[in-house]
């Protein structure tokens, strides 16, 4: 299976983002599937506007840090827009926000959580976000994660926390 490194730094940014603001990581995977997906721990039933906050932040720093990856080849897989994993919202947000097999697109999260939060919460997580990636691209960070999910395609929890903290 040969993805697009642009995967890999998409899910390496959500893995530390998510780190940062307190989000529980499980594992990161690639897949032919779904690409790849970032397990964390799910969400609760009715999550505070803090809680929905911090689970976009983590949602919106992927794509920004598509930006920083290496020039793409033209094997990668994204998923269709008429696949029906990314049909409900509902759906959409527990599988991505929760612990997940398959995830949804990030816009869609946001779409489904913004009515719930406001413009401004998601516009001060986006800002968050790309101060972020933009930091841990600058000091490494970023491409270790991303390197490390491109050789092996699935990071565990204690693999993550060794890479960050420079034991790998």
């Amino acid at each position: 299976m040969t993805l697009e490194p642009r995967v890999a730094w998409h899910e390496a940014a959500h893995v530390l983002i998510a780190r940062r603001v307190g989000v529980p990581v499980l594992s990161v995977s690639l897949s032919a599937f779904s690409a790849g997906t970032m397990h964390s721990t799910p969400i609760g039933p009715d999550p505070s506007p803090v809680e929905i906050e911090r689970r976009l932040t983590v949602v919106l720093a992927g794509e920004l840090a598509e930006g920083y990856a290496p020039a793409a080849s033209a094997n990668g897989r994204e998923p269709e827009s008429d696949d029906p994993w990314f049909s409900d919202a509902e759906t959409l947000a527990q599988l991505h926000i929760g612990d997940a097999h398959a995830g949804p697109r990030d816009a869609d999260v946001v779409a489904h959580y913004e009515p719930r939060i406001g413009a401004e919460a998601v516009a001060r997580a986006r800002a968050f976000a790309a101060e972020f990636v933009s930091c841990e691209a600058a000091t490494g960070r970023l491409e270790k994660v991303a390197t490390a999910l491109l050789r092996r395609q699935h990071l565990d929890a204690a693999e993550i926390d060794s890479l960050i903290e420079g034991e790998t």
